[in-house]
């Protein structure tokens, strides 16, 4: 079982992020994560801006005392405590229900859902079609503590190009199966999103 950690940043200079993804992944691996992506949101709303860095843990408890660890860090402080740094503003805790191929950097469309979890044949659907139009990997996210956003799910389709998304898109909200599954399980958008993934 694992868990992702999303800490929301607010501010207008989001370079302080992106360019000690090293050192965040260095610290957070050290302590047991699997890594630490950053999501620039580019196309989200009210979201549009805020950058969301997302760090996969064995358990709840691993992914607090690991973060913690970062933070207490002397380099992480002096960062953080640097006029051009974000700002943290939230913070989500999801579980990974399922996972296809191999996420990383480069693009991610994103959408969040109420419903139930797809089943193991629905599963294999979307990540066909995905696979079809050039998405890397797919992740499907249960939002265990995550505000008013509690209980919702996100999907995350990662991809090269933002072209690739939309045209998976396209033929995936049209596909008989898909929309046959949605039905199932009672899925209805909320919010949808494009980030640039670092």
């Amino acid at each position: 079982m694992s868990f992702v950690f999303q800490t929301h940043y607010q501010g207008d200079d989001p370079s302080v992020l992106i360019d000690n993804m090293d050192l965040f992944n260095e610290l957070v691996q050290g302590s047991g994560s699997s890594g630490m992506l950053l999501f620039q949101q580019i196309a989200a709303g009210e979201l549009t801006g805020l950058c969301v860095a997302a760090s996969m843990w064995d358990s709840v408890q691993g992914g607090w005392n690991g973060l913690s660890a970062m933070y207490a860090d002397p380099r992480i402080q002096q960062i953080a405590t640097s006029a051009a740094s974000p700002t943290a503003i939230g913070r989500n805790v999801t579980k990974l229900e399922r996972e296809h191929g191999n996420p990383g950097p480069g693009y991610a469309g994103w959408t969040s859902f109420q419903g139930d979890s797809v089943n193991d044949e629905e599963f294999a659907n979307i990540t066909a079609i995905a696979d079809k139009n050039g998405i890397t990997a797919v992740r499907m996210l249960n939002n265990m503590a995550a505000g008013s956003n509690t209980g919702t799910r996100t999907a995350v389709f990662y991809c090269d190009s933002m072209d690739s998304w939309a045209e998976m898109m396209a033929e995936l909200t049209t596909d008989a199966s898909f929309i046959a599954g949605a039905s199932r399980t009672g899925f209805l958008p909320v919010a949808r999103g494009l980030a640039i993934v670092h």
